[in-house]
């Protein structure tokens, strides 16, 4: 049997792979629903996947990239690809958002009557 085309990458490896700052962010820029993503929103959404957090709250997660600001590349950290795959829902509830209802301004339960 007579093999056509490309040799067929092999995402499933360990392999790292870097990608530079300014390449992701146009690349994410060029979908329709981040086409105004700011620096600054960009920046704050890499700070946190590289684990600098807003408070110590989320001290237990973990950073699951590296961002060496001195290159301008970001490289997944080992493990991520799988998290990502085998956890693609919803962001566990911290309790660090607030919830209010659009009739109210108080906060759900706020009276014991949730």
């Amino acid at each position: 049997m007579q093999r056509i085309g490309r040799p067929v990458r092999d995402y499933g490896s360990d392999e790292t792979i870097s990608v530079g700052y300014d390449a992701l962010h146009r690349l994410i820029a060029s979908s329709a629903p981040f086409a105004t993503l700011s620096r600054v929103a960009f920046d704050g959404v890499l700070d946190m996947l590289s684990g600098r957090y807003p408070s110590d709250g989320f001290a237990e997660l973990r950073p699951r990239i590296t961002w060496d600001r001195a290159r301008n590349s970001l490289t997944a950290r080992q493990g991520s690809k799988s998290l990502a795959i085998l956890n693609g829902r919803t962001i566990p509830d911290r309790g660090v958002y607030g919830v209010f209802l659009s009739s109210s301004k108080d906060k759900p339960g706020a009276d014991g009557s949730d």
